[in-house]
């Protein structure tokens, strides 16, 4: 499983691959709803990559996004588990 933290290698990965890919976006802490999505990715194409991002756009309240749990370790293991051949897992930036 390949782990990509940059927009532009990100871009320029998927640009060259010739595979039929299905994308899951997640903000992490993965749960059932999650891991179902990566089945259903799985036979749909030929390469899955999905997204960790905790997106500070999303929340209202600076505590919400400050108390959203943060699992990444263990959603890497679900990820893996799963068949997920790519994680995009951008650098946080600033707002």
């Amino acid at each position: 499983m390949k782990i990509i933290r940059s927009e532009n290698e990100i871009i320029s990965y998927c640009n060259d691959l010739k595979l039929k890919t299905s994308f899951v976006p997640t903000m992490g802490s993965l749960h059932n709803g999650h891991i179902r999505l990566l089945e259903e990715g799985k036979k749909y194409g030929n390469y899955l990559i999905s997204s960790l991002f905790i997106n500070p756009l999303q929340f209202n309240n600076p505590e919400d996004l400050a108390n959203y749990p943060k699992n990444f370790n263990e959603d890497l293991k679900i990820f893996e588990k799963y068949g997920v051949d790519l994680v995009y897992y951008p650098k946080e930036k600033k707002y």
